[in-house]
């Protein structure tokens, strides 16, 4: 377990945790503008499809024409999709295989006599506490010593035992001491935080341009982005692709119709 028996001073760190947050901001800033030019790209390409004519050209050349450039336009988009961890990401879906939060807290178990009497300090001063604070304030104040105290024992906590459902608050008190532990400064914990902001950036843009390629953007996957990046949703919702965006996707309805009706009897 990486942590020193010196005092910290309640605020830890907090550089370290802001070297991350720069680091996820700087992907945020750099790739969510690759993706909304990704989206208008291809509402761009989409309604050259449809525009395309070439009077040396016979109707049906025309419309073959305009479906392989539509597919065209599909395939560049979809490699540009960004691959993402399941939602909620590095919290796991998948309950038998530890995630990156487990494997966090699994590391605050003492394992020396010095880091069993440091837990041991910082839990007893919790557990006086405990009266009188809930343990919400006291993870908002507390240092890093004491957040890896709490959690190593958070099982033992009486709000837990007491909780219709234990093992669901249990996992809300964790959640706290690791966005506490980012906060001051813990580098395991920083890092996790910070995978987990790019991988739900993934996760958002993922699915606003999958639902571009399906047709319109629904206010749903819109809405999603814009709490992870509130910059590149607003770039997508007052573009001209997107408010008429209507117009273009009824005429490559009409292709695809015509499309699949030529797989169809081929």
């Amino acid at each position: 377990m990486a942590f020193t028996t010196d005092p910290i001073v309640p605020g830890g760190l907090p550089e370290v945790h802001g070297e991350h947050r720069r680091a996820f901001e700087e992907y945020k800033r750099t790739h969510g503008a690759e993706f909304a030019e990704g989206y208008a790209t291809y509402r761009r390409s989409l309604e050259l499809a449809i525009a395309w004519h070439d009077p040396n050209y016979h109707n049906s050349a025309i419309t073959r024409r305009r479906i392989e450039m539509i597919e065209e336009a599909r395939r560049t988009l979809a490699a540009r999709i960004p691959a993402h961890q399941s939602i909620p990401g590095n919290r796991g879906s998948d309950d038998r295989t530890p995630n990156a939060r487990q494997k966090l807290i699994a590391s605050f178990q003492p394992s020396t006599a010095d880091e069993v009497a440091v837990v041991n300090r910082e839990w007893d001063i919790v557990r006086q506490l405990l009266p009188v604070r809930e343990i919400e304030v006291i993870i908002q104040t507390a240092s890093e010593q004491r957040l890896i105290a709490i959690a190593a024992n958070a099982e033992l906590l009486p709000e837990v035992a007491q909780s219709i459902n234990p093992e669901a608050y249990l996992g809300e008190v964790l959640d706290l001491v690791i966005d506490r532990l980012a906060a001051v400064g813990h580098s395991g914990a920083a890092r996790v935080v910070a995978d987990e902001s790019t991988d739900e950036l993934k996760q958002a843009w993922g699915r606003v341009l999958s639902e571009a390629l399906e047709g319109a953007v629904s206010i749903g996957a819109l809405s999603y982005l814009a709490q992870v990046d509130p910059d590149g949703a607003s770039t997508i919702a007052t573009s001209d692709a997107f408010v008429d965006s209507y117009k273009v996707d009824e005429q490559v309805a009409r292709l695809d119709k015509i499309a699949q009706s030529a797989s169809k009897g081929a």
